[in-house]
């Protein structure tokens, strides 16, 4: 991976996981939410309303996807990255929740990022970042 698509990857992944735990720790959960790195360089948030006040993940998934392709067919982001709530199975493991971030970079595959979590009363028990290949749906 390289230089710029690495810092950009550890960019995104701070500021999303930085609230996702926020969210966490606060609501017990959180809605899918997003960060971009403009062409720039500049990284901001990146969020979906769809106008209900519970509305599907995956409605708000797809708004951010859509906004983002926008931006990257416009040339104004070189990085997209959306954070969302999951549940995945481990290797030999129970299924557990999970803070998933689906990153993509001008330059280069898509990465997920999974990071499992228990919560244990008022505290949550985080797990090991790891990566994958993900799904290209903003660039390309």
């Amino acid at each position: 991976m390289d230089s710029t698509r690495q810092s950009d990857l550890e960019r995104i992944l701070d500021l999303v996981l930085d609230f996702a735990h926020k969210m966490l720790t606060k609501h017990g959960e959180f809605f899918p939410f997003g960060a971009v790195v403009r062409a720039n360089g500049d990284v901001r948030p990146a969020a979906g309303y769809t106008g209900s006040e519970q509305p599907p993940s995956k409605q708000v998934i797809d708004l951010l996807v859509s906004g983002m392709r926008k931006e990257a067919a416009a040339n104004e982001i070189r990085a997209a990255g959306i954070c969302y709530d999951a549940r995945i199975r481990p290797p030999d493991s129970k299924p557990t929740d999970a803070i998933a971030i689906a990153f993509e970079h001008l330059d280069g595959g898509p990465v997920l990022a999974l990071m499992p979590y228990k919560k244990a009363g008022a505290a949550i028990d985080y797990g090991e970042l790891t990566f994958e290949p993900g799904e290209r749906k903003v660039f390309g």
